[in-house]
């Protein structure tokens, strides 16, 4: 992906997650699309265009949103680590790889947002939020992991190879 590919991913992302998705639907529940392209783009592109997009993406969020700062960057630079750690090298092509690598991130922000959200002196219990805000978010997020497996993949630059 290119700097300016990046950017106007970027831009498109915001517009969508700021602006969009939150008069189309609830503002409760709706997919996490800067997650969502950080996930796969970790699997697509690498981890330096992953941590450059988590950076971007955590910090509009908090802007945004108005919530703590560092609700989104936080969770976002973790499962960014953590799905460059686990995943990079048994990456393909196919699309369920993307939607499931997806689930497992949510999963993972879901954990991270609750921990800062607890260090922060907030009360929240549990299994109320894992089922309330927890599951439509990570069913939301595999549903959109769908339609951005082929958005990135398509973004990526393959080289040929030279013999």
């Amino acid at each position: 992906m290119t700097r300016l590919e990046g950017l106007c991913l970027s831009a498109v992302l915001f517009l969508l997650q700021s602006s969009v998705l939150p008069f189309l639907l609830n503002g409760l529940w709706e997919p996490d699309l800067w997650l969502t392209a950080v996930v796969i783009s970790v699997l697509v592109f690498g981890r330096k265009t992953a941590l450059a997009l988590a950076v971007a993406g955590g910090l509009l969020q908090d802007i945004v949103t108005g919530n703590f700062f560092g609700l989104h960057l936080f969770p976002y630079l973790v499962v960014t680590l953590l799905t460059a750690f686990f995943m990079r090298e048994r990456y393909n092509r196919k699309w369920l790889v993307s939607v499931l690598t997806v689930a497992a991130g949510s999963a993972a922000c879901i954990l991270c947002v609750w921990l800062v959200i607890l260090l922060s002196g907030g009360r929240v219990q549990p299994a109320a939020y894992l089922m309330h805000y927890g599951l439509p978010q990570i069913l939301m997020n595999c549903a959109a992991a769908v339609v951005l497996h082929h958005v990135l993949w398509n973004m990526k630059h393959e080289w040929e190879p030279r013999w």
